[in-house]
């Protein structure tokens, strides 16, 4: 209650501040002059009003007043603290009743008047029309409901209401006041239109430009500022303003109408705004206002003469307005050369040479290496990106250039043959000595160029360095698609060497929803395998007929150099109980033994089906031996989230299978299996409890095998594996354990630290294999994030938990972490995340330590590996290969107004396969969020950084290069560049 004192105290004190007084009782009531006399003005003694009435009055008094008080009936109505009180009381009706107004004096002394009134039920005072609309020069009668006196601000009004509209399109106000005493008054608002309609009603016009006004009626004109004419024809002034434009009739009445133009200043402009001019050529600029010019390069005098340099490059001429305003605009002028060289642009490796013409007699120049008088470029010893230039020997010194990017020297037989670079499947790539993790971020490292495939890449690529083809070397990627094509692309520039489809004739590449997919093709999904030796690669294909009654799985060696088949291939897989169509070739291959091991899972884990292992000899083709996990029973496929069957330095074979029946003699579904090179069974693991994880689908044979090196803990040979259950297993390759009465028999069991708390299937905690390096475990899990654990190496045991992770979660399925180092030095772990197409780079010693995350790439495929060889990753999209590695040394300045500067191609310009683009870009709003390339149309990828640095593979013929720039508002701006490929 205290509460509710106190805030009554404050309403109070607020009501007594409203009082303060006006001048409005005081200029409308006169007062009686003689002292202590209280005066009523309205209503008047006698009167009668409604129920709702104005009371006005006040006191003359030279003692102070505190308060003016107004009862009817004896009843208080109102309280005013001021020598007069102006109020509107609302009262019950009735005849004469008593009107006192009183005032107080500080004394204590009260003084009043009081009249007698006549109350009655009448309704408020009121006028009518409310807001008429009213034609200039014509009458509009108002009525009241009491006795009035009338007033208007414009026009005229009588003694009877007749309001007379002025020959003006205004606004007027017309006022009653009542004349029964009661004092009441009332206002509306009149809107005078006119006969006359002007044409536009409203404009804006640059200044010293003109508008044409029209009218309706004949009129003649006038504006408040700038000039028209008879005919209605505004000039604007020079200045901005805003102009009042009247039209007046000509003839009869003097009608008026009026219109405004909103007059702005002429905006500052340079013409032309992107020319091309020719090494040495003037080209003249002009400007809507004097102007002092500027040129970035080149010359300008103050006229605008622009003298352009000898130098094929790009100028921005500026010119700055000297009216004053302090305007300024800018042209990019495109400076092109009567000089061209061939190539434009080429990729050379270190220390090896490349030839450069011109097409007029020429001296050479080079900012590293070296090049001689007839054009013949030495490549430094290291990467770098060389500018060649060529100076025209002639009269006019005509230049331009060429680039060439100078790529390291591939270290002798640095190959990457098998998923995940070898036997052991433990991703490492050792001899690494381009990419660091100094080198490998968003300044120096990104996407190189892309090439354009003709389906999904499941396969991992693979890499050849120094293959002969078409009678010259090349560091050669071998890719596979579902569109049952092999590609071999030219690892340093993108080239395509060569293509073959591994389609018999009628047939199409198998169809995913054949049995049940969630992709539309199969073709090839398993990795294929490179035999250095004999210089073939191994793949196995699916295709179907044209009408889908035949499916296929055939194993084909193609010539490394050609890709032609060899040693009678293909040959169509189809042994005694195959089911071909509910089968999927998933993991990859493996070359051991002198053999091509091949083995199957299934096509959506539709029954019935088995999993398979193969054995071909890689000579002949002639299948070896055969192994089914469930001989006698179903499923216990095999496919291990893509990843190859891992083998010993002995030849004998590690895998694992999903969940199926099992007997411990000849049916080994979820299980882990080591088989010698003939495929005989030697050992196996299978968890004491695998009936039940059968039946909830936890496959075992999820994730791959990783072979460790030799410990010198009490068990030399280790591997490690997970799977859909929430445990790493450590296993001993020499004793796997087999199956325990009420415990798994095995070397170490890490419980609880795989997969993330939600996401799809997050229960199924991995489908990875775990990359090693230095005594160091990485694992991406189901919806988890990189995890770096560690393996003491003396006890053969690894960490109970994570040393290291990250914090970016990649969804289902996880990833395929591979390490790229140089021995033991400049360690880095990588990863696509396939949800949002993007490439992960980690400090291999701390994965918290993110060294580089891509934009994104394109469109990703699960399960998928990226290849890390010779300074480039290698990164299988959806229809695409993403080459990312070090950027150009070169870069291209952005322009110096926001928009795009494409430093190379040029405009016009002739090039051979495949053109290097280099751009920048400069955003008009927000901030940079990427570039994009685009050749003929289609977007050939995003790059970061603000700048394109890349080659594109083009056919012969004429190409548009375009450069988009994308800003954080949504915002682009873009240059587009026609060129010649020959």
């Amino acid at each position: 209650m205290r509460h509710l004192r106190h805030w009554s105290f404050l309403a109070a004190c607020a009501l007594f501040v409203s009082y303060s007084a006006t001048a409005v009782a005081q200029a409308t009531c006169t007062l009686n002059p003689t002292n202590q006399t209280v005066t009523i003005c309205t209503p008047g003694s006698g009167a009668t009003v409604g129920t709702t009435f104005h009371v006005n009055g006040g006191v003359n008094d030279s003692n102070p007043i505190l308060y003016m008080q107004v009862y009817v009936a004896n009843k208080l109505y109102a309280s005013q603290h001021a020598t007069f009180l102006d109020a509107t009381i609302t009262v019950p009706a009735g005849t004469h009743q008593n009107l006192t107004l009183q005032a107080k004096e500080s004394s204590g002394l009260t003084i009043k008047t009081t009249y007698y009134i006549n109350v009655v039920n009448a309704p408020p005072y009121a006028i009518s029309p409310l807001n008429p609309t009213v034609t200039e020069g014509t009458i509009q009668v108002f009525t009241a409901n009491a006795p009035t006196n009338w007033a208007s601000s414009c026009g005229g009004i009588d003694g009877s209401g007749n309001f007379t509209a002025p020959l003006a399109q205004v606004k007027c106000t017309v006022t009653g006041t009542a004349t029964d005493g009661s004092g009441h008054t009332a206002s509306t608002s009149v809107n005078v239109s006119s006969p006359i309609a002007i044409t536009p009603g409203a404009a804006t016009t640059v200044a010293n430009q003109t508008q044409q006004f029209s009218a309706s009626l004949a009129v003649t004109w006038a504006a408040s500022c700038g000039t028209i004419d008879g005919y209605g024809l505004f000039t604007a002034p020079a200045t901005a303003s805003n102009c009042t434009i009247t039209a007046t009739a000509s003839s009869g009445t003097a009608y008026t109408a009026q219109a405004t133009d909103s007059v702005t200043a002429a905006p500052y402009t340079i013409s032309p705004t992107n020319p091309t001019v020719t090494e040495g050529a003037t080209q003249v600029f002009t400007a809507t206002a004097p102007t002092n010019w500027a040129s970035t390069c080149g010359s300008i005098d103050g006229y605008g003469n622009f003298v352009a340099p000898f130098a094929q490059s790009k100028c921005t001429v500026t010119g700055t307005a000297t009216d004053g305003s302090g305007s300024s605009a800018s042209a990019s002028v495109a400076i092109s050369s009567p000089l061209s060289i061939t190539p434009s642009s080429a990729s050379t490796v270190a220390n090896a040479t490349q030839q450069f013409s011109a097409n007029l007699p020429a001296t050479w120049t080079t900012s590293c290496g070296s090049i001689d008088g007839t054009g013949l470029f030495t490549a430094p010893a290291s990467p770098a990106t060389c500018i060649i230039t060529a100076t025209a020997s002639g009269s006019a010194a005509y230049t331009t250039s060429a680039t060439d990017t100078v790529t390291a020297a591939p270290i002798a037989n640095v190959n990457y043959t098998t998923w995940k670079n070898d036997n052991a499947r433990d991703g490492w790539q050792p001899n690494e000595t381009v990419l660091t993790p100094a080198n490998v971020n968003a300044s120096t490292f990104g996407q190189l160029f892309t090439a354009t495939l003709d389906g999904w890449v499941w396969a991992q690529p693979l890499y050849m360095s120094g293959v002969q083809i078409n009678s010259a070397k090349h560091n050669v990627v071998y890719v596979a698609t579902a569109n049952d094509s092999v590609y071999a692309i030219d690892g340093d520039n993108g080239q395509q060497l060569w293509k073959t489809s591994l389609l018999a004739a009628g047939e199409t590449p198998a169809n995913g929803t054949l049995i049940q997919s969630s992709v539309p093709k199969i073709g090839v999904t398993g990795t294929p395998v490179i035999d250095p030796a004999t210089g073939t690669l191994y793949a196995v294909t699916q295709s179907v007929t044209t009408l889908g009654s035949n499916c296929y799985h055939r194993l084909h060696a193609l010539d490394i150099t050609t890709g032609a088949e060899k040693f009678g291939a293909p040959l169509v897989i189809s042994p005694p109980g195959w089911t071909s169509p509910r089968e999927m070739q998933r993991p990859g291959l493996l070359l051991a033994n002198g053999n091509v091991y091949v083995a199957f899972g299934s096509n959506g884990d539709v029954e019935p089906y088995n999993g398979w292992v193969f054995a071909y000899n890689a000579g002949n083709l002639n299948l070896v031996e055969s192994w089914n996990a469930t001989p006698a029973g179903g499923e216990g496929g095999i496919w291990m989230g893509g990843a190859g069957i891992a083998a010993d330095t002995g030849g004998n074979l590690y895998l694992s299978t999903g969940n199926g029946d099992w007997n411990g003699s000849t049916q080994f579904g979820q299980s882990i299996v080591k088989l010698d090179p003939s495929l005989a069974l030697l050992d196996y693991f299978t968890p004491y409890n695998h009936v039940q994880q059968s039946a909830g689908d936890k496959d075992l044979g999820s994730g791959g095998m990783l072979l460790l090196p030799d410990t010198t803990g009490p068990h030399v040979h280790e591997m490690i594996s997970c799977s859909k259950l929430n445990t790493i297993y450590v296993l001993d390759r020499d004793n796997l354990g087999q199956i325990g009465t009420s415990g798994d028999v095995v070397v170490q069991q890490v419980n609880g630290q795989l997969g993330g708390t939600s996401g799809v299937q997050y229960t199924d905690r991995c489908f990875s294999t775990v990359a090693y390096w230095n005594n160091n475990l990485y694992i991406i899990g189901n919806n988890d994030v990189m995890k770096q654990f560690t393996l003491d190496p003396t006890t053969g045991l690894m960490s109970t938990a994570p040393v290291n992770q990250d914090t970016f979660a990649y969804l289902f399925p996880g990833g395929q972490p591979v390490v790229s180092s140089n021995g033991n030095t400049n360690a880095i772990v990588w990863a696509t995340d396939w949800t949002t197409g993007t490439l992960h780079a980690y400090d291999a010693t701390n994965v918290s330590n993110v060294l580089y995350v891509s934009p994104k790439i394109g469109g990703g495929i699960k399960f998928t590996v990226p290849t890390v060889v010779n300074g480039h990753v290698y990164v299988g999209l959806q229809n695409s290969l993403v080459v990312m590695g070090l950027l150009p040394n070169g870069s291209c300045p952005p322009p110096s107004a926001p928009g795009v500067n494409v430093c190379a191609p040029v405009a016009g310009g002739t090039y051979s396969s495949p053109v290097a683009v280099t751009a920048a870009g400069l955003p008009a709003n927000g901030t940079l969020v990427r570039m994009e390339l685009w050749v003929d149309g289609k977007k050939i990828g995003n790059y970061a950084n603000g700048q394109v640095q890349t080659s594109v593979p083009l056919p012969t013929g004429s190409h548009t290069v375009t450069v988009v720039e994308v800003d954080s508002t949504g915002g682009s701006l873009k240059q587009a560049v026609p060129i010649l490929v020959q």
